[in-house]
């Protein structure tokens, strides 16, 4: 039993901060209390918990909490809210928002950065805190948003038909960012149910709502223009006629890209870019020297790729982007696998995929493990090959998937396993036309010709060639880098 009076109120008051903590708490938000926390570790009250974490000792943990007034409970999980969203810990900030009274920013903080917290595992977690709130006393936008979160979560616990009364219980026929993401939710729902007729409708409703918001926001780029110039306002005016021309050239330029025009793309890329660095926005030139270093790796230009990458990437540190950092380092490792320099991309990828499976990102972590196949089975590793395919293969990313049985083809290939190698290949440019990526069915193509050559299918051989070289032709393609001697 704890006798307050053998604490100091220093001690009592870091005891109470932590007694709303259920898991280790961030040391560093201590730290000027460093020498108080100290002594609470020797006195058995506190523990380190890992680097850098503290708890509070489980025996003492309820009676503390217990013995809050409401308000200074609610306080204290205000405090620790900010502590877990400054540390980007979404869910666990939700809970505390919800314990401290403030559902509705739990919801909106939550909804903001749902794709993240359900990427790095926390979807059980959220469903638990989510469940538990009522929708009476919320505004309709956080209404709205509560019933995405629980269809999202449900969705992921294959809780179909609740996730779809759950969301069939709003009225959406507002226009608004939710009102598309709950129609395309239904779509799933239905489509799951084996309802494809309805599944449809509401794909085709979302894109209707799409559609419009977009002329919206088009419209009242222009008609804020025009207000600012009633006023004189002429910076102001240019600023907003600006800021709809650059994101028309960011969207016009990525579908010339996927359809193969990259001059095309280059040239709408070039206009953002002056638009971006006229505006000054750190984010939105970011963005297009991004853009642009996919864009030069496309065409084999790997010198203004990363040029433009390093442009990117010194933007992003700028802002204190983090995970667009390792974005960018994972395209670096692309544009170095494309040149040979497979060292690099193992220096480079490395902590970059640490990063990411750190965050549970698992997109990125299937591309960076992708890279990385292919450079080790460049550098005649092929168990470290064989292991990084295979992660990015069971991480089942559609983005992926080709290049990942690209490598393995390659592998198998390697170890003299020719039926191995003809299905990865097949697979993976069939794939790649599906998914209508030319790049890497270029590719796989070029791999299978040097396969069916090997084993004297001269027709197969022809066919994947001509298929081969047609791509290449049309994407201005070199396979000196990437073909096998």
């Amino acid at each position: 039993v704890i006798c307050p009076q053998t604490l100091s109120p220093q001690e009592q008051q870091i005891l109470q901060e932590l007694a709303v903590f259920r898991s280790m708490a961030p040391a560093e938000q201590w730290a000027e209390e460093s020498a108080i926390v100290k002594r609470l570790v020797d006195q058995g009250l506190v523990q380190w918990s890992g680097p850098g974490a503290i708890v509070l000792v489980s025996a003492i943990r309820n009676m503390i909490y217990q013995s809050l007034p409401p308000e200074e409970r609610e306080l204290l999980h205000t405090v620790a809210a900010a502590m877990r969203a400054d540390r980007a810990e979404y869910t666990a900030a939700a809970y505390h928002l919800c314990r401290a009274g403030d559902e509705s920013t739990a919801i909106q903080l939550w909804y903001t950065h749902m794709a993240q917290e359900i990427q790095r595992g926390q979807a059980g977690a959220a469903l638990t805190i989510f469940a538990q709130i009522s929708s009476r006393q919320l505004e309709q936008s956080h209404r709205e948003a509560l019933a995405i979160v629980r269809a999202e979560l449900q969705f992921l616990h294959g809780n179909i038909s609740s996730g779809l009364a759950t969301l069939q219980e709003n009225d959406w026929r507002g226009r608004s960012e939710r009102t598309v993401r709950a129609l395309g939710l239904q779509g799933k729902f239905h489509q799951e149910l084996g309802a494809i007729d309805d599944a449809v409708t509401c794909y085709q409703q979302a894109e209707a709502v799409v559609y419009d918001l977009l002329q919206q926001v088009t419209e009242f780029h222009h008609l804020a223009g025009v207000a600012f110039l009633r006023q004189q306002r002429k910076a102001d005016a240019r600023r907003k006629a600006d800021l709809a021309h650059y994101h028309a050239h960011c969207l016009s330029g990525n579908v010339h890209e996927i359809e193969g025009d990259y001059g095309a793309a280059l040239d709408a890329y070039h206009q953002a870019l002056t638009l971006a660095q006229r505006s000054g926005d750190a984010s939105h030139q970011a963005r297009v020297h991004r853009l642009m270093a996919r864009l030069y790796t496309r065409q084999q230009n790997f010198s203004a790729a990363i040029e433009e990458a390093n442009r990117a990437i010194a933007y992003y540190e700028i802002m204190g982007d983090r995970t667009n950092q390792e974005v960018m380092r994972n395209l670096m490792g692309s544009i170095y696998l494309e040149t040979g320099a497979y060292a690099h991309v193992i220096d480079i990828l490395s902590p970059t995929i640490a990063y990411f499976r750190r965050i549970k990102h698992s997109h990125f972590v299937a591309a960076a493990a992708a890279n990385l196949a292919e450079a080790y089975l460049k550098s005649n590793d092929l168990r470290q090959a064989r292991a990084y395919a295979n992660e990015a293969l069971q991480l089942d990313e559609p983005y992926t998937y080709s290049h990942a049985q690209y490598t393995l083809g390659l592998v198998s290939q390697a170890e003299y396993d020719l039926d191995a190698a003809e299905g990865h290949l097949q697979q993976s440019a069939s794939f790649a036309q599906e998914n209508q990526d030319p790049y890497l069915e270029a590719h796989a193509n070029h791999a299978l010709a040097k396969i069916y050559q090997e084993r004297g299918m001269v027709e197969q051989q022809t066919q994947a060639h001509a298929r081969a070289e047609e791509l290449a032709g049309q994407l201005g393609l070199v396979f000196a880098e990437r073909s096998l001697e």
